[in-house]
């Protein structure tokens, strides 16, 4: 997925662009690297992360409460750090009593063990362990979607070259979205339905296109047995260049306009995506890199699938 401004979250969850586990990566990136914006630039990397993992699963609620009547998106996420900021240092500085409570109860008893550089340590490997759990789950996330962008790119695809999609091609697209296979030949039937006046008037066009070239053709056998300089010359000259005119629009026409595919709004509407979304796959098509990934995971899905 391309990057998005924090202020678009809100958005791209309405319109269904970003799921909310996307909306929770891209707004944790963006506290993580940008501190000073939400008040934490007093945070080290450590303490980022530990904050961060903290309240990461609380990101998803506050997104759900967010109002874009009452203020922008990122003036609300400042405050509600702020928040977690005030709690977080509250809780640490709770445990750093308890502990100079301890240590002192200790003390009084006789046992003069320092444990300071044992706690260190533990904290240090906490801190490891909870980043490395970070990067591994934001890794999976990562691989699941991409898996998702494939599928959703192959059915896109698929949907926008439905008039020439037979039955076999439909079981291997079912097999790999995990689509129902019944339910494409419905959608499918359904896009192609959308094309049947589309269909008539390229037909139409096509037959138009056909006479015309047959007319030039017949005229331009006509002027070869003419003399340039006569009057009938110039008269068939004329006619010619008016069929040839008419063939070179109406090829023009069939090129550009009827292009036998269903629209891209028919297609987000018969997914419940956004238009946006089915630009943002078919721009994929045009990617080099990106098809050569999404073959090679479309042969390995299939591989999968025959497996099962």
């Amino acid at each position: 997925m391309k990057k998005f401004e924090v202020n678009e979250i809100p958005q791209l969850l309405e319109s269904r662009e970003i799921t909310q586990n996307e909306a929770t990566e891209l707004l944790w990136v963006d506290i993580y690297f940008n501190r000073e914006k939400y008040n934490l630039k007093e945070l080290d990397e450590d303490d980022i992360s530990d904050f961060l993992l903290t309240y990461r699963r609380r990101f998803p609620n506050i997104m759900r409460k967010y109002d874009k009547r009452k203020a922008d998106f990122t003036t609300f996420m400042r405050s509600c750090m702020m928040q977690f900021k005030s709690s977080w240092n509250r809780k640490r500085a709770k445990a750093w009593t308890e502990s100079m409570s301890v240590e002192n109860s200790m003390r009084k008893s006789g046992d003069t063990t320092d444990f300071s550089f044992e706690e260190e340590t533990i904290d240090a490997m906490e801190r490891k362990a909870n980043a490395k759990n970070g990067k591994e789950e934001r890794q999976a996330e990562d691989k699941r979607k991409e898996e998702r962008e494939v599928r959703e790119t192959a059915l896109v695809l698929a949907l926008k070259s439905c008039r020439y999609i037979d039955d076999s091609m439909v079981a291997k697209l079912s097999k790999f979205t995990k689509k129902n296979e019944e339910d494409l030949h419905k959608i499918i039937d359904g896009l192609k339905t959308t094309m049947e006046k589309k269909e008539r008037i390229q037909n139409l066009m096509i037959m138009r296109r056909n006479k015309s070239f047959f007319k030039k053709r017949k005229l331009n056998a006509e002027m070869e047995h003419l003399e340039e300089d006569c009057g009938e010359y110039k008269k068939v000259k004329s006619l010619y260049e008016n069929q040839l005119r008419s063939w070179k629009r109406t090829n023009e026409t069939l090129t550009h306009r009827y292009v036998m595919s269903p629209k891209n709004s028919e297609i987000a509407r018969i997914m419940g995506i956004s238009i946006r979304k089915v630009y943002y796959c078919i721009s994929h098509a045009k990617d080099e890199e990106k098809m050569r990934l999404f073959q090679q995971m479309f042969r390995q899905g299939m591989e999968e699938s025959a497996e099962e």
